[in-house]
This record gives C-alpha cells, sequence and structure tokens, in this order.
C-alpha cells in the first residue's frame, strides 16, 4: 500500500529532536489528541497487564503524521533519533 504524499520534505535532525518536533508542531499549530483508536489501544493494553506509555513528544509525531505532514518514514527516522538522543534507543 502506497502512503499518501505528504505535505513537507523535512531534512530528518539528529540533535534537538525534541525542540524539532515542538516547533515543527507549533508552526502549523498541530496539537496531539486521543481518538476513540487511542481509547481502545489503552484499555486492551492495560487490561493484558502491560505497561506501553508514550510522552508528549511520541504524541505530537503521531498528530503530525495524522496531519500528512510527515511520512511514515519521516516519523520513524524522528522517532528513532529522538530515542537515541534520550538514551532509550540501541
Amino acid at each position: 500500500m502506497n502512503e499518501p504524499e505528504t505535505k513537507l520534505l523535512l531534512t530528518i535532525p539528529t540533535t534537538d529532536v525534541a525542540e524539532f518536533i515542538r516547533n515543527l508542531a507549533d508552526q502549523h499549530d498541530i496539537r496531539p489528541s486521543v481518538t476513540a483508536a487511542d481509547q481502545w489501544a489503552a484499555t486492551i493494553t492495560r487490561l493484558s497487564d502491560d505497561e506501553v506509555t508514550s510522552g508528549p513528544v511520541q504524541d505530537t509525531l503521531v498528530a503530525l503524521k495524522r496531519a500528512g505532514l510527515i511520512s511514515g518514514y519521516e516519523m520513524a527516522a524522528l522517532l528513532v533519533n529522538f530515542l537515541r538522543e534520550e538514551g532509550r534507543a540501541c
């Protein structure tokens, strides 16, 4: 399945990634929001005794993707770089 074309072509940063993500969202007035699917996933996670949490940066990335401003590839690359910078990636 082909991904829909996004509005931006980004140069993916490797430093100050969280700031880059926040600035990109601010420039386009994008804010994270919780959908019914998000609530369902949280309930399934809780019922399975699993602990999966996201933070504001991850939630903002999802909002940017849902708005069509970044591609799945850009979202993944930004997330990996963010987690690396935070010391939470392999």
